[in-house]
């Protein structure tokens, strides 16, 4: 599991550096990119992103990158306009049932993380940070999650 954690750290250093896919989105109505307190325009989520991951609820996911070296790896950003606590509790919970098992959490007063993992195959973990620090009044809610082959 630690040489995982080390592959999902090292795809969330890449995926900060990927190109943002969003360029053929079009904003909903009430988005305006980079205003404080409003979401970023919704994308699509990627091909063959497990659907019973759990996704917070209207969550909008912003950002999309997939990659197929060693297997596949996806990271989706999401945004909302709930509180940093609230999508805490729903992914600590969440994280928690059905085939997906959190291994480790950390928390502080702006951000909470968790690595996770599937119990019916080891192969995938991902690893979730949610925090308020990026854009005032958003939560951000990232998930990098690789299957390995």
């Amino acid at each position: 599991m630690r040489a995982a954690l080390v592959v999902l750290v090292g795809l969330a250093a890449m995926a900060c550096s990927a190109p943002d896919l969003r360029a053929g989105a079009s904003p909903s109505p009430t988005a305006t990119i980079g205003g404080p307190g409003e979401l970023d325009p919704a994308v699509d989520l990627p091909a063959g992103f497990p659907s019973d991951l759990p996704v917070y609820p209207g969550a909008r996911p912003v950002l999309v990158t997939t990659s197929t070296a060693g297997g596949t790896s996806w990271e989706v950003k999401w945004q909302t306009l709930d509180s940093l606590d609230q999508v805490k509790t729903f992914y600590s919970a969440q994280l928690n049932q059905g085939d997906w098992v959190v291994s480790s959490e950390d928390n502080t007063q702006t951000a909470y993380t968790a690595t996770f993992h599937r119990k019916s195959n080891s192969s995938y973990a991902g690893l979730l940070a949610v925090d308020t620090t990026s854009k005032q009044g958003v939560t951000s809610i990232s998930v990098v999650l690789l299957a390995r082959s």
